[in-house]
């Protein structure tokens, strides 16, 4: 089948392996199905697939890099669930991508530098994510001055992330933005001027109140 949904079940059932023979298939949904478990490696075979969707399940461990092989990937979607772990590199292979949710999980930072090589993405959401402090103190949870290259980006959400960088100017660059959120987050310094010109523009929804910025 080109397109299998299994949204709103209570299967409580984890995916198979053997779904990765399904090799045209191009939209798999799992919408609040009830899965739990691992996201196998075997997904990563799925060549054709354009729309992954799995949220508001109960999947654990980490994401696989397997998706890495996933070319033609458009949506990816893993918001609300109990993945861990880093966001794989291997996701700036996805040059197709225009939608990444990964928000209310368990990942940790930092976020890879690497998702300024999205240069299609118009919707990143990453709100949510509290673990991307560090807890040990060996990194910091930054917003990767790389995003800055996404110029097609329309909304972007990284609320209540527990970020603590400043606001880089290079997302000012990002001409087509309708929605920033940065809320509720630990970040300093001030608010860039490149991204005050925004709110004369495109920019209609901008939020970054709860932070350390400097009053100035």
């Amino acid at each position: 089948p080109a397109l299998l949904n299994i949204q709103h079940n209570t299967f409580a059932s984890t995916i198979p392996t053997t779904l990765g023979n399904l090799a045209n298939l191009e939209s798999l949904s799992l919408r609040a199905a009830g899965i739990v478990g691992n996201l196998p490696t075997e997904i990563g075979k799925l060549s054709s697939l354009v729309n992954l969707i799995v949220t508001q399940n109960e999947l654990t461990g980490t994401i696989a890099t397997e998706l890495g092989n996933l070319r033609k990937l458009r949506i990816l979607n893993f918001s609300d669930s109990r993945l861990e772990g880093r966001i794989p590199t291997e996701l700036r292979l996805l040059s197709s991508l225009e939608q990444v949710h990964i928000s209310n999980t368990l990942i940790q930072g930092p976020l890879p530098t690497q998702l300024g090589f999205l240069t299609k993405l118009k919707q990143l959401s990453l709100h949510g994510n509290t673990r991307l402090l560090s807890s040990s103190n060996d990194y910091v949870a930054t917003i990767p001055t790389e995003l800055g290259q996404l110029t097609m980006m329309e909304d972007l959400r990284m609320q209540e992330s527990n970020l603590q960088s400043t606001i880089p100017s290079e997302l000012g660059r990002m001409t087509h933005l309708k929605i920033l959120k940065l809320n509720d987050n630990l970040l300093t310094g001030t608010i860039p001027e490149e991204i005050i010109a925004l709110t004369d523009t495109t920019l209609t929804t901008f939020d970054i109140y709860g932070n350390l910025l400097d009053e100035s």
